[in-house]
């Protein structure tokens, strides 16, 4: 990681607009747990590169982390969108799909969630298990109707 940001510090000095340096700059700030500086930088790759679907996805997932639900929504469910413009179908797909369901999870819109969480476990074979705590979690809080405002969900990045 530390090597990783010397090199993309590096590309950034010289080019200071380059959207995946920005957007894997960021995902190092985020692993290093370092949300500030990580929205800083996705903040500047979206303001380049709000056509990538990765971008958004990551930037809306890390205001979520940043407790920024309302403003990572609008993000989510843009680079859903764009994922599904491109063919659909890929492992970035079902991620923008898993990250805008555990987001939709502490807005209550538990119905969405499921569905979301359903469509990435569909989407993507491999993680599917992964996602079933999470889909499993939105129908037991639509059925019982549960208020999960509070829940707290681990963003991975």
């Amino acid at each position: 990681l530390p090597a990783a940001e010397r090199l993309l510090g590096a590309a950034l000095e010289r080019n200071a607009v380059h959207p995946e340096a920005l957007l894997f700059a960021g995902l190092c700030a985020a692993r290093r747990r370092d949300d500030a500086a990580a929205v800083a930088l996705l903040g500047r790759a979206h303001a380049v590169a709000p056509h990538n679907a990765e971008v958004v996805r990551d930037y809306g997932a890390l205001l979520f982390r940043a407790n920024r639900t309302a403003d990572a929504l609008p993000l989510l469910r843009r680079a859903v969108a764009m994922f599904e413009g491109g063919g659909g179908g890929s492992p970035g797909h079902a991620s923008a799909e898993t990250k805008l369901a555990a987001a939709l999870l502490t807005t209550n819109a538990h119905a969405e969630c499921a569905a979301r969480a359903a469509r990435a476990a569909a989407l993507d074979a491999p993680s599917a298990a992964a996602v079933a705590p999470l889909r499993e979690l939105c129908e037991r809080a639509a059925a019982e109707g549960l208020d999960t405002s509070a829940v707290t969900i681990e963003m991975a990045m």
